[in-house]
């Protein structure tokens, strides 16, 4: 009867233990670095935010997160490498190529911010851009490269 019960309980702690770590995983908590865990952090609040879906975990190469002014103000810009493309097949993306995206992306990266990793706008590109209010959410991804670009502005 013990041996019953011990085989019936050490599986289901296997269960909860392998569900902590996925967890642990995708809300970035095994990050050591609390920047990077705060960038997770914000990366998934965005996707709550602006109902964007990210499938996986995708790797956060490089992020930069302005200070907010008294008004309100910010932008938050993060390169995030996909395993793959399916990771944001459910996000309508826009195939023709836009000169006013790229300007603001150019404009963005002119203007000392510190924006490091830009898209290469020579290469092939799909992009989104979602207004709300006077808040914006660009999104470009690099099929090339697996990279998908945030920029989120606040106004």
């Amino acid at each position: 009867m013990k041996k019953k019960k011990i085989l019936f309980i050490i599986p289901i702690f296997g269960l909860i233990f392998i569900s902590i770590v996925f967890f642990c995983d995708y809300t970035g908590m095994f990050k050591t670095d609390p920047d990077e865990q705060y960038a997770y952090k914000t990366v998934r609040a965005i996707q709550n935010e602006w109902k964007i879906q990210i499938d996986g975990s995708p790797e956060l190469i490089d992020y930069k997160i302005s200070d907010m002014s008294f008004r309100g103000d910010s932008e938050k810009f993060f390169v995030l490498k996909l395993k793959n493309e399916n990771q944001i097949q459910t996000i309508k993306m826009n195939r023709i190529q836009d000169t006013d995206l790229e300007n603001a992306f150019i404009q963005a990266t002119q203007s000392g911010k510190g924006y490091d990793k830009m898209p290469d706008f020579t290469q092939e590109y799909t992009w989104k851009k979602i207004d709300k209010d006077n808040d914006s959410l660009f999104i470009i991804y690099s099929p090339q490269e697996l990279k998908l670009y945030l920029l989120e502005s606040r106004i």
